[in-house]
């Protein structure tokens, strides 16, 4: 009799030991806000020839045609002095959305500090 209990036992023990899912994810809600941080994009600023440039994308940000381009190099009409760069750390991958306050905060022909800090998202 005690060798026929211990099998049954042990069967009953195997048997309940099932793991059962009801299908639905585990985590946050789809419809929840993602929680990660995203480090500013860097760009540099060139104020006298009214150009960005993405040093992650290694494209241009220029003026023509009516809007804004972006492109791996430059024009040959358009000349950049790189000791007159400023850096600018964003939290936009369009830093000409704002182009008026860079015009306005980094006038072209003025020495310019190098600016490291982030600005607000437009």
């Amino acid at each position: 009799m005690k060798k026929a209990v211990l099998p049954l036992i042990l069967a009953m023990l195997l048997t309940s030991c099932v793991v059962v899912s009801d299908g639905r994810r585990h985590g946050p809600p789809p419809w929840a806000p993602v929680h990660t941080y995203h480090a500013p994009y860097v760009y540099y600023y060139y104020p006298s020839a009214f150009v960005y440039y993405d040093i992650n994308r290694r494209v241009y940000f220029y003026m023509g045609g009516g809007g804004w381009i972006m492109a791996p190099v430059l024009p040959p009409s358009i000349i950049i002095n790189v000791n007159e760069a400023v850096t600018l750390e964003l939290e936009t991958l369009k830093p000409y959305n704002q182009f008026k306050k860079h015009k306005k905060r980094f006038p072209p022909g003025k020495k310019h500090h190098k600016f490291k800090g982030k600005q607000k998202k437009h």
